[in-house]
Protein backbone atom coordinates (compact mmCIF):
# COMPACT_ATOMS: atom_id res chain seq x y z
CA UNK A 1 0.00 0.00 0.00
CA UNK A 2 1.44 3.34 -1.03
CA UNK A 3 1.76 6.03 1.62
CA UNK A 4 0.23 9.03 -0.23
CA UNK A 5 -2.03 9.94 -3.11
CA UNK A 6 -0.59 12.63 -5.37
CA UNK A 7 -2.33 14.69 -8.00
CA UNK A 8 0.04 14.90 -10.98
CA UNK A 9 -0.70 17.48 -13.63
CA UNK A 10 0.74 18.05 -17.07
CA UNK A 11 0.45 21.37 -18.89
CA UNK A 12 0.71 21.16 -22.68
CA UNK A 13 1.10 24.30 -24.73
CA UNK A 14 0.29 23.87 -28.40
CA UNK A 15 -1.36 25.85 -31.17
CA UNK A 16 -1.60 28.98 -29.04
CA UNK A 17 -3.57 27.23 -26.29
CA UNK A 18 -2.85 25.32 -23.11
CA UNK A 19 -4.34 22.03 -21.94
CA UNK A 20 -3.97 20.56 -18.47
CA UNK A 21 -4.06 16.83 -17.87
CA UNK A 22 -4.44 15.58 -14.31
CA UNK A 23 -4.10 12.09 -12.84
CA UNK A 24 -4.15 10.87 -9.24
CA UNK A 25 -1.30 8.49 -8.38
CA UNK A 26 -0.66 6.44 -5.25
CA UNK A 27 3.05 6.72 -4.36
CA UNK A 28 5.44 6.97 -1.45
CA UNK A 29 7.23 10.07 -2.78
CA UNK A 30 6.58 12.98 -5.11
CA UNK A 31 9.34 11.73 -7.42
CA UNK A 32 7.72 8.28 -7.62
CA UNK A 33 4.35 9.90 -8.43
CA UNK A 34 5.89 11.87 -11.31
CA UNK A 35 7.70 8.79 -12.64
CA UNK A 36 4.48 6.79 -12.54
CA UNK A 37 2.61 9.53 -14.39
CA UNK A 38 5.40 9.74 -16.98
CA UNK A 39 5.13 6.01 -17.52
CA UNK A 40 1.37 6.43 -18.01
CA UNK A 41 1.96 9.18 -20.56
CA UNK A 42 5.13 7.62 -22.01
CA UNK A 43 4.48 8.43 -25.66
CA UNK A 44 4.26 12.14 -25.05
CA UNK A 45 6.04 12.75 -21.73
CA UNK A 46 8.66 14.94 -23.43
CA UNK A 47 5.85 17.46 -24.05
CA UNK A 48 4.87 17.69 -20.40
CA UNK A 49 6.03 19.85 -17.56
CA UNK A 50 4.93 17.65 -14.66
CA UNK A 51 4.08 18.82 -11.16
CA UNK A 52 2.81 16.79 -8.20
CA UNK A 53 1.00 17.78 -5.02
CA UNK A 54 -0.32 15.69 -2.16
CA UNK A 55 -4.09 15.50 -2.05
CA UNK A 56 -5.83 17.03 0.94
CA UNK A 57 -7.81 14.62 3.14
CA UNK A 58 -11.19 15.55 1.60
CA UNK A 59 -9.74 15.18 -1.94
CA UNK A 60 -8.26 11.80 -1.06
CA UNK A 61 -11.63 10.60 0.27
CA UNK A 62 -13.36 11.80 -2.90
CA UNK A 63 -10.73 10.11 -5.07
CA UNK A 64 -11.13 6.87 -3.09
CA UNK A 65 -14.91 6.91 -3.65
CA UNK A 66 -14.41 7.50 -7.41
CA UNK A 67 -11.95 4.60 -7.57
CA UNK A 68 -14.36 2.34 -5.70
CA UNK A 69 -17.18 3.24 -8.08
CA UNK A 70 -14.92 2.78 -11.10
CA UNK A 71 -13.77 -0.64 -9.87
CA UNK A 72 -17.37 -1.64 -9.20
CA UNK A 73 -18.39 -0.63 -12.74
CA UNK A 74 -15.44 -2.54 -14.22
CA UNK A 75 -16.43 -5.59 -12.19
CA UNK A 76 -20.03 -5.37 -13.44
CA UNK A 77 -18.82 -5.06 -17.04
CA UNK A 78 -16.54 -8.03 -16.68
CA UNK A 79 -19.34 -10.19 -15.27
CA UNK A 80 -22.04 -9.05 -17.72
CA UNK A 81 -23.64 -11.65 -19.93
CA UNK A 82 -22.79 -11.16 -23.59
CA UNK A 83 -24.48 -11.91 -26.92
CA UNK A 84 -23.03 -11.63 -30.40
CA UNK A 85 -24.48 -8.90 -32.59
CA UNK A 86 -25.61 -11.51 -35.14
CA UNK A 87 -27.52 -13.60 -32.57
CA UNK A 88 -29.04 -10.45 -31.00
CA UNK A 89 -30.26 -9.20 -34.41
CA UNK A 90 -31.80 -12.58 -35.23
CA UNK A 91 -33.69 -12.65 -31.93
CA UNK A 92 -34.88 -9.05 -32.36
CA UNK A 93 -36.09 -9.81 -35.91
CA UNK A 94 -38.03 -12.84 -34.67
CA UNK A 95 -39.61 -10.75 -31.94
CA UNK A 96 -40.66 -8.06 -34.43
CA UNK A 97 -42.12 -10.72 -36.79
CA UNK A 98 -44.04 -12.25 -33.88
CA UNK A 99 -45.57 -8.87 -33.04
CA UNK A 100 -46.51 -8.52 -36.71
CA UNK A 101 -49.13 -6.29 -38.19
CA UNK A 102 -49.46 -2.82 -36.73
CA UNK A 103 -46.61 -0.72 -38.14
CA UNK A 104 -47.45 2.11 -35.73
CA UNK A 105 -45.97 0.03 -32.89
CA UNK A 106 -42.26 -0.78 -32.98
CA UNK A 107 -39.82 -2.38 -30.53
CA UNK A 108 -36.38 -0.72 -30.28
CA UNK A 109 -33.25 -1.16 -28.20
CA UNK A 110 -32.78 1.76 -25.82
CA UNK A 111 -29.32 0.53 -24.79
CA UNK A 112 -26.96 -1.89 -26.48
CA UNK A 113 -24.38 0.72 -27.51
CA UNK A 114 -20.90 1.21 -26.11
CA UNK A 115 -21.11 -1.64 -23.62
CA UNK A 116 -24.53 -0.62 -22.35
CA UNK A 117 -26.79 -3.58 -21.66
CA UNK A 118 -29.65 -4.25 -24.08
CA UNK A 119 -32.89 -2.67 -22.89
CA UNK A 120 -35.87 -2.97 -25.24
CA UNK A 121 -38.55 -0.32 -25.29
CA UNK A 122 -41.69 0.37 -27.29
CA UNK A 123 -42.36 3.26 -29.64
CA UNK A 124 -45.70 4.09 -31.20
CA UNK A 125 -46.99 6.58 -33.70
CA UNK A 126 -49.83 8.99 -33.03
CA UNK A 127 -53.29 7.59 -33.57
CA UNK A 128 -55.40 10.68 -33.55
CA UNK A 129 -59.07 10.29 -32.78
CA UNK A 130 -60.39 6.79 -33.51
CA UNK A 131 -63.46 4.75 -32.64
CA UNK A 132 -63.40 3.03 -29.25
CA UNK A 133 -63.03 -0.47 -30.74
CA UNK A 134 -59.94 0.58 -32.74
CA UNK A 135 -58.45 2.24 -29.64
CA UNK A 136 -58.98 -0.98 -27.64
CA UNK A 137 -57.30 -3.07 -30.37
CA UNK A 138 -54.39 -0.62 -30.51
CA UNK A 139 -54.06 -0.79 -26.71
CA UNK A 140 -54.06 -4.60 -26.89
CA UNK A 141 -51.28 -4.55 -29.52
CA UNK A 142 -49.33 -1.96 -27.51
CA UNK A 143 -49.59 -4.08 -24.36
CA UNK A 144 -48.46 -7.15 -26.32
CA UNK A 145 -45.40 -5.21 -27.58
CA UNK A 146 -44.61 -3.93 -24.06
CA UNK A 147 -44.79 -7.46 -22.64
CA UNK A 148 -42.53 -8.77 -25.42
CA UNK A 149 -40.00 -5.94 -24.90
CA UNK A 150 -39.96 -6.52 -21.15
CA UNK A 151 -39.35 -10.28 -21.48
CA UNK A 152 -36.87 -10.16 -24.41
CA UNK A 153 -34.33 -12.93 -23.82
CA UNK A 154 -31.30 -10.64 -24.25
CA UNK A 155 -32.36 -7.74 -22.00
CA UNK A 156 -29.40 -7.00 -19.72
CA UNK A 157 -26.85 -8.57 -22.08
CA UNK A 158 -23.96 -6.61 -23.58
CA UNK A 159 -23.64 -6.91 -27.36
CA UNK A 160 -20.28 -8.15 -28.62
CA UNK A 161 -19.56 -6.83 -32.10
CA UNK A 162 -17.43 -8.72 -34.61
CA UNK A 163 -17.33 -12.06 -32.82
CA UNK A 164 -19.56 -14.73 -31.37
CA UNK A 165 -20.34 -14.56 -27.68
Amino acid sequence: MKKYTYEVSADIKANGGETRYVVNVAADTQKEAIQTAKAMWNKAHHLFHLKARKLEAHEKALYASWRKEEESNMSKEASAKTVSYRVYCQALSKLREKLGGDRRIEVYDMGGCFNEPVRLGVNWGALGTVPAAEAREFARQLTKAADAAETFEYNGYVIVHGEDA
